[in-house]
């Protein structure tokens, strides 16, 4: 990718309640050969991070792994300091490159997964917390607010997954931060507990918590947030709405068709390309596919989109096979993120060699070593 894609620059917030300005920072591995201990390689990380949430907001952030997602969001809540850039939280500096890393109060942070377990109870576990943090917040209004009222002295041992994740996203709330930071909240819940769980925090929403979710489980985002950020190789590279995304990343409309009798395929291909068949009962047929780009005589004088569906639409219902829906059908966001960083869906979810972490900007450089660092 030559550049950031998505929303345009009017559309940004001239008082986000967070925002990432220049946001930078390398791992170090230390080298194989002890003796050399001070030549330390640059390894994956986080380059010029530029990012606005506004308040209410909730925003998915989507990458391949390796991508630099967790590592932006451990930035994020003090467990790392950035290298370069800073962070400011309604217009005042939290937090700048050189300084040390410090949790800050108005950020709650719920870690990807907490291992909630014992004869201790969801009350005991979270007035623990509380304790250590030195939060003046009321425990029983929390429990309530995650939906662990009835459950509040149950011992955590027979609680559900889905019920660990609300305690966990309760010890996040502790203290009114505005700021959630969610990593993989979903993970090793059921469809129900997910459902759950996605209307828990468009209520938090509403109450005005800006809430960054990251999750590899795209299909479980889309319809959920309100915006997406695509990570790759350590840099945002998109970001905007999913009808933005589509928009500048020139996925083209998809249109979903149906229809009565055999699947006309040879009058479907004059018009439409990566037709994917749907499945549908007995003598009907159902496809998802883009308008072909008018590059024959045939499609050369209908370079309306409109003009051509309705010649198509024409053309199979004289034969036979007319369609009794059309409709526009977006892309889903796996596709999207194939789209944006380049790869296959199928290779999302793999891990990724050291060297395909170096971020975009850095791989180029002169420095660069082959096994995946440049050298201190």
């Amino acid at each position: 990718m030559g550049g950031e894609v998505g929303e345009s620059q009017s559309k940004v917030s001239r008082n986000p309640l967070l925002h990432l300005h220049g946001i930078g920072f390398r791992y170090r591995i230390p080298p194989q050969n002890p003796i050399l201990f001070w030549r330390h390689r640059f390894g994956p990380g986080v380059h010029d991070i530029d990012l606005q949430l506004e308040s209410g907001q909730i925003v998915g952030l989507v990458g391949p792994n390796g991508a630099g997602k967790t590592t932006l969001m451990e930035i994020l809540v003090g467990i790392i300091p950035p290298s370069s850039g800073q962070i400011l939280i309604a217009g005042h500096i939290a937090l700048s490159a050189g300084e040390l890393p410090r949790g800050n109060s108005q950020i709650g942070f719920m870690p990807e997964q907490v291992r909630w377990s014992g004869p201790g109870t969801p009350r005991s576990a979270l007035t623990w917390v509380s304790t250590l943090r030195g939060s003046q917040s009321d425990v029983q209004k929390l429990l309530n607010l995650v939906g662990l009222k009835n459950r509040a002295d149950d011992p955590l041992d027979n609680l559900s997954q889905g019920m660990r994740q609300r305690l966990s996203l309760a010890c996040a709330l502790l203290g009114e931060p505005q700021i959630l930071i969610l990593d993989e909240p979903m993970n090793g819940l059921d469809p129900v507990a997910q459902t759950a769980f996605r209307n828990l925090l468009h209520q938090l929403a509403k109450k005005g918590h800006t809430i960054l979710v990251s999750s590899h489980m795209l299909a479980e985002l889309e319809g959920f947030v309100d915006r997406i950020v695509v990570m790759h190789r350590g840099q945002i590279i998109a970001k905007g709405t999913m009808n933005e995304l589509e928009e500048s990343l020139e996925l083209g409309i998809k249109y979903k068709f149906k229809g009565i009798g055999k699947l006309p395929e040879k009058i479907l291909s004059n018009y439409l390309s990566h037709i994917e068949p749907q499945d549908c009962p007995g003598d009907e047929w159902a496809i998802t596919a883009s308008l072909s780009q008018p590059h024959n005589s045939k499609n050369s004088m209908y370079k309306n989109q409109n003009m051509l569906i309705s010649k198509m639409v024409e053309e199979l219902s004289i034969s036979g096979a007319p369609p009794y829906l059309v409709e526009v059908s977006h892309h889903n966001l796996s596709s999207i993120l194939a789209a944006a960083t380049g790869m296959e869906s199928s290779e999302i979810g793999l891990e990724l060699d050291e060297h395909v972490m170096i971020p975009l900007a850095l791989k180029s450089s002169p420095t660069s070593s082959d096994n995946g660092g440049e050298e201190e």
